[in-house]
């Protein structure tokens, strides 16, 4: 990230652009503040948790075309947190659930993450499977 960060930032610096780049319609260069803003975003495990929620959730309500992000992002099934198997744990409590892949605890949720989702008004998580691709929705309740 931090690599890519700097690349960006040579590539993208006024400075570095000739003047026929900066007022061509045609190029939407991103601002310095906009990489900060994405570095930060990307470097930061929270934000960028965060961030990978919201993307999930916008790509999970378009409508497949031919033209949108594969299906293999976006959740295979919704789920009830009451569908999955609970252990209890020192740290909090954990779900958990077999994927089709064959992984016993493939789709795994953690009291803190529906802590972090309730915080943030959201009633569902996106959990991906440990052993390969597939992703599902769980939804809870307070």
């Amino acid at each position: 990230i931090k690599r890519a960060y700097h690349l960006a930032l040579l590539t993208h610096h006024p400075d570095k652009t000739s003047p026929s780049q900066i007022t061509s319609p045609h190029s939407a260069r991103p601002t310095i503040d906009a990489l900060k803003t994405a570095y930060k975003t990307l470097s930061t495990p929270s934000l960028r948790t965060s961030y990978d929620r919201a993307l999930l959730l916008s790509l999970s309500s378009l409508s497949p075309t031919p033209n949108s992000i594969s299906n293999s992002t976006t959740p295979t099934e919704t789920l009830d947190l009451s569908d999955l198997s609970h252990t209890a744990d020192p740290g909090g409590g954990v779900w958990y659930r077999a994927c089709r892949c064959g992984l016993e605890r493939g789709f795994v949720v953690q009291e803190r993450e529906l802590e972090r989702a309730d915080d943030e008004g959201v009633r569902e998580v996106l959990v991906s499977c440990g052993g390969c691709s597939l992703w599902v929705r769980v939804v809870f309740g307070v």
